[in-house]
């Protein structure tokens, strides 16, 4: 009896809670910042008026184009994504003070944002704000970066990229005899800690390792010993500019090794920059750029659109920044109705490796421990004028 009376009681209480649960309003759900049912506003602060405003204005129309294709087919479920844009003029205390406006104006996301010390200036308060850091250009960091929890970069540090790199060479060519030259600092040390990990795989090392001071103008000394050590393949942990002068101080001596470099020798200009010294060099790179002129894939065809709605070229900077606009829009997409950046960060890193469904490239895969982004690239080769892709080396 005493169970019975008991069972009696809290089938009358759950019945009763039942009731009051059916007769209490429900709770509205709270947006987050930068999202309205009409709008999701993300904000950029970008160089547009600086060293670098050909940059922060690529970034900036690549990201437009992006967004007012989603827009275009009547947004993210429903929402149109607006851009709000503040010049940093690289000039930190002015990209911190844009940073604040847009974040006291109310913004989802921080995307796309370009310039180290624009950069580091902005990080803190956006972060400390529980707004998303999506996809900076920075310069390729030096290894692996800690990452806070809403902060997701697209980025090879530039050990993997001299690693990928020597891998497709001597798996095509067989044994070389490899050495390094690098420039004095994190960032040649990190071009030669890649290439010494790669090499001891194969269970050899560099046959040499020298190092020059950043900015020299003459390297014939250090040339001379690579050449006396039998290099057949030099890897290069230098800038554009310098790899293009070392280069052009090989040629001088009659001496034609392969040379490998990282991404940043990855650009257009190479032509300019190094004349006919920077025929036959190898690089890697993720991102390639967009020549408008082959009429032989969508990112041909992407580029001469490009070309025609912003009247200027269409550049690496900006396609990546396009391809990042379109990343961000599928992600949002499968937030759902009632996006958070705590849900936004979840479901990118639970996204399986991305490739952008029309324009194809490395594939861009996140997890709870990495938000680097890259784990591999792409070998390149500047012949007659152009970079050409010789190896896909995506796993």
């Amino acid at each position: 009896m005493k169970r019975r009376a008991v069972a009696r009681i809290l089938g009358a209480l759950l019945v009763f809670g039942a009731r009051i649960a059916a007769a209490a309003p429900l709770l509205p759900v709270v947006p987050a910042p930068g999202v309205t049912p009409a709008t999701v506003t993300v904000g950029s602060v970008l160089d547009l008026s600086g060293p670098l405003a050909a940059e922060g204005a690529a970034i900036r129309d690549g990201l437009t184009l992006a967004f007012a294709e989603a827009n275009a087919k009547g947004g993210v479920l429903g929402r149109r994504i607006r851009l709000l844009v503040k010049d940093s003029a690289y000039d930190p205390r002015q990209a911190r003070a844009g940073a604040e406006a847009l974040l006291k104006q109310g913004i989802f996301a921080m995307i796309g944002a370009d310039g180290t010390p624009p950069i580091s200036a902005i990080e803190g308060p956006v972060l400390a704000h529980g707004t998303l850091e999506l996809f900076p250009f920075l310069p390729s960091p030096a290894g692996p970066e800690s990452t806070a929890a809403l902060k997701f970069e697209i980025a090879l540090p530039i050990p993997r990229q001299i690693a990928v790199g020597l891998d497709a060479l001597l798996d095509e060519r067989g044994p070389l005899r490899t050495a390094v030259l690098y420039r004095d600092g994190p960032y040649g040390r990190a071009a030669l800690d890649g290439a010494q990990h790669a090499l001891a795989r194969r269970g050899t090392a560099p046959v040499a390792a020298v190092a020059f001071a950043p900015g020299a103008k003459d390297v014939g000394a250090e040339i001379a010993e690579l050449r006396r050590a039998g290099a057949e393949l030099v890897v290069l942990g230098a800038v554009a500019q310098e790899s293009f002068r070392i280069m052009a101080a090989a040629h001088a001596q009659h001496w034609y090794p392969v040379f490998l470099g990282p991404s940043d020798c990855y650009v257009p200009e190479a032509a300019t920059l190094g004349g006919r010294a920077a025929e036959g060099l190898f690089a890697v790179a993720t991102t390639p750029i967009p020549y408008p002129d082959t009429g032989s894939s969508a990112i041909d065809l992407w580029a001469r659109g490009f070309e025609r709605r912003f009247h200027t070229l269409a550049s690496t900077t900006a396609l990546r920044a396009y391809l990042d606009g379109r990343l961000f829009v599928e992600v949002l997409r499968r937030s759902g109705s009632h996006p958070t950046p705590l849900l936004f960060a979840r479901r990118l890193e639970a996204m399986p490796p991305w490739r952008d469904p029309l324009y194809g490239g490395i594939a861009i895969d996140y997890t709870a421990s990495d938000h680097m982004g890259l784990t591999t690239g792409f070998l390149a080769q500047f012949v007659r004028g152009r970079w050409h892709m010789t190896a896909a080396t995506d796993p």
